[in-house]
């Protein structure tokens, strides 16, 4: 089936980078349902494969999307920088310049000669103010330094090619280049994209598959398979975040707020014959793994679904009282405190508050895991910055003695700009100066000023 949209986006130059963002405001919502509805009526869960489905859905959302949501453009390739109007002024009178030039047919006469002058007046802009830029960020962090500014110099240090360090360290070998540059960084990504076997606590390792064992064992033995209902679909629907950037399927909240019921009906048949098959498709499972997927917290809400743990008195949603010490407690404790700590607004904690809350967490963890977790909390608490965070400390080491040089030069240059204004300031000058102490000296008491040479 073909379905026609009008043209919203404005077109764009060949080989330009273009972004787009969803209009989902200005959406078109007969059309989005009226597509969806089509194609979803087109495809039959019971003839494909969980996958097959899931992509197929994804793939339907998306193209709904293009079809009745319009979109802006929030970003062309071109400069990052936002022009002076004097740059503005520059720029167009080099590309009249230009254009004047070549209607002439290029030739070499006084155009050509504007043409490059004013080019030559544009660059002579663009350095001054760029200069002016890095002027200004270096005096306000040296004036008022803040976590904000000391991130935003490692930014520019690993910006454009005019602002990057001036060499790269990598196995005692170093890199100059820009191209060496990129492949020494490309080598580090690639160097942390591929799993290793080493690097993995052992016991660990056993005790995360134990837990996995544990729970397969569990849902292997229970007859009674849980069943998604359409009202627990559209509730889940109704708590994702407006507003937010796609995933990596390319879906946003929008794409599933703004759909028709076909899609809650699709979602909720999937997710049952999940639970039927046994089998999670691979869909799920794909993106970079981080602590917003795999963490404490989504741990506990699976354990207080699929097992028959008791809540505390308050819910797991907030802190257990002192005397509440069942698993169901210690697990809302760890949460809490884990989610308490991870959104700190502030990079420092009291010392206090810290002790009460790493007691809690140990004895919590001490109580679920035994004796020895409970050690380990204890050890962790006095040891030593892993390779990642002492790499960190290096880095901010060499760019606080990086600031330290930054700020003599700037004090040498202060010296030298009071010397020059202190002999700009002195009517006589340096060689008349000698020359008149010479003549004082020697005894000389007529000075013929037609003898004195004023370079």
């Amino acid at each position: 089936m073909n379905v026609k949209s009008k043209p919203l986006n404005k077109a764009i130059k060949s080989g330009y980078v273009s972004k787009f963002k969803l209009q989902w405001k200005d959406i078109d919502n007969e059309t989005y349902h009226n597509h969806i509805s089509n194609e979803l009526s087109q495809h039959n869960i019971e003839n494909h494969s969980i996958e097959e489905s899931m992509n197929f859905l994804c793939n339907c959302l998306k193209k709904a999307a293009t079809a009745a949501v319009p979109s802006k453009i929030i970003k062309l390739k071109g400069p990052h920088f936002k022009a002076s109007p004097t740059t503005l002024m520059l720029l167009k009178t080099s590309k009249e310049k230009y254009q004047l030039w070549k209607s002439h047919g290029k030739k070499n006469d006084h155009l050509k000669t504007d043409k490059i002058l004013a080019q030559r007046n544009l660059r002579k802009q663009l350095r001054k103010e760029q200069y002016m830029d890095r002027t200004q960020f270096y005096n306000e962090l040296m004036d008022n330094p803040s976590n904000d500014m000391f991130h935003k110099l490692i930014r520019r240090n690993r910006g454009s090619k005019n602002k990057d360090a001036i060499c790269i360290i990598e196995n005692g070998e170093h890199h100059y280049s820009a191209k060496d540059q990129t492949n020494s960084f490309s080598r580090y990504f690639e160097d942390l994209a591929v799993p290793k076997d080493n690097g993995y606590d052992p016991e660990f390792l056993d005790l995360c598959n134990i837990r996995h064992n544990i729970f397969d064992e569990l849902c292997k033995q229970n007859s009674d398979e849980p069943q998604f209902s359409s009202q627990n679909i559209c509730d889940a629907i109704k708590q994702l975040h407006s507003g937010k950037a796609t995933d990596e399927l390319g879906l946003a909240a929008e794409h599933f707020k703004n759909s028709p019921t076909t899609v809650t009906h699709f979602l909720t048949n999937c997710f049952n014959n999940i639970f039927i098959n046994h089998h999670i498709p691979d869909i799920f499972k794909s993106g970079v793994p981080d602590s917003k997927t795999f963490d404490v917290t989504l741990m506990i809400c699976l354990i207080r679904n699929l097992t028959s743990i008791n809540p505390p008195i308050n819910g797991f949603d907030s802190l257990p009282l002192p005397g509440e010490t069942t698993p169901g407690s210690d697990l809302a404790r760890i949460k809490f405190y884990r989610n308490k700590l991870a959104h700190h607004d502030s990079n420092t904690i009291d010392t206090a508050y810290f002790n009460t809350a790493w007691r809690d967490i140990s004895n919590a963890v001490g109580r679920l895991g035994g004796q020895t977790m409970y050690q380990e909390c204890q050890g962790l608490k006095v040891k030593y910055l892993d390779q990642s965070n002492q790499e960190i400390m290096l880095e901010i080491k060499q760019s606080l003695e990086e600031m330290k040089e930054l700020k003599l030069t700037i004090h040498n240059l202060d010296m030298e700009h009071s010397k020059v204004m202190e002999i700009l300031k002195d009517p006589i000058r340096e060689n008349i100066k000698g020359t008149l102490h010479l003549l004082i000296y020697t005894g000389k008491s007529r000075i013929s000023c037609d003898k004195i040479n004023i370079l």
